[in-house]
């Protein structure tokens, strides 16, 4: 049995974080929602269950009282939210916690060129505030890694889909395999955390649902369709310049162009080949037809 038992989550009610929940209610783990107080989220996740305690997330004492008997912290807050884990870390340090899972989940913040983009700013600050309590023996921690959300991003045009137009945009050519995850597969995996807490401590913890290059996904959109798409050819070092520069001017949207880079790009992390570890938190991942049959959906 796990020593983890009683379970708390901050940030149910966000595409990952329902995912998460919807994993743990098929646990035998006890569940707490963490919500802000005066947000319309309590009434999002009632019948859930989950017991939801309403926090103020500027205030330590709140969070702890709220944290109170918790042995592990799963927070799937959102990027604008992000640095308020610093105040989440502190208050679930003293409440007592065992294990804080970070608002990781995405593409590879840990990767040394990747974290030096301004868009991982925040979450690096948070792994390094981690870390260092770690080394203090104050708190134990696991960061997941799975790359962009599989389902949410073909859905978006995240992975360079856009069907009605019959588009595709080609950062880098497209030939660079990128891991990507569903939404489903990051919240077994943070099941799979739970119950192997010796086998997942104070480290990253990389996963995928399926490795795959953009060409690769375009010869897919294009046999379904049975018809050629265009191909736009975008350089993600050009991406990264539009980026800053739209940062430069207090244009937040520059932060889209810098998560681009760092999925996309060279060196940037985000091909977890050699060092994906599904079958240790019961990850299956997609067969090739599963994932045809995925991207069939958004067509």
């Amino acid at each position: 049995m796990s020593p983890f038992q009683n379970i708390a989550l901050v940030g149910a009610t966000g595409n990952l974080g329902s995912a998460i929940l919807t994993a743990l209610r098929g646990t035998s783990f006890t569940l707490t929602v963490l919500t802000r107080k005066g947000s319309a989220t309590s009434k999002d996740t009632q019948g859930l269950g989950a017991k939801i305690i309403p926090v103020d997330y500027e205030s330590k004492d709140s969070i702890a009282e709220g944290l109170e008997g918790v042995d592990a912290v799963i927070c799937t807050i959102g990027s604008a939210g992000i640095s308020l884990q610093i105040n989440i870390i502190d208050a679930a340090i003293a409440a007592g916690v065992k294990r804080f899972i970070p608002s990781e989940f995405g593409a590879d913040s840990f990767n040394e060129r990747a974290s030096k983009l301004p868009v991982f700013k925040n979450k690096v600050a948070v792994q390094q505030h981690l870390q260092e309590a770690a080394k203090e023996d104050k708190i134990e921690w696991t960061a997941i890694l799975g790359g962009p959300f599989l389902d949410w991003g073909l859905a978006r045009g995240l992975l360079g889909i856009h069907p009605k137009e019959k588009k595709f945009i080609l950062y880098d050519g497209g030939v660079r395999p990128v891991s990507t995850t569903l939404l489903a597969d990051l919240g077994k995996a943070v099941v799979g955390v739970l119950e192997n807490p010796s086998s997942t401590r104070n480290r990253v913890l990389y996963i995928q649902s399926i490795r795959i290059s953009q060409l690769e996904v375009l010869d897919i959109c294009e046999d379904l369709t049975g018809s050629e798409w265009q191909r736009v050819q975008v350089q993600t070092a050009d991406i990264e310049k539009q980026g800053l520069e739209k940062l430069g001017q207090k244009d937040m949207s520059g932060m889209f162009n810098l998560l681009l880079r760092a999925i996309f790009g060279e060196g940037y992390g985000c091909d977890f080949v050699g060092r994906e570890e599904n079958r240790l938190v019961k990850v299956n991942g997609l067969s090739h037809r599963e994932f045809v049959n995925l991207v069939k959906e958004q067509l």
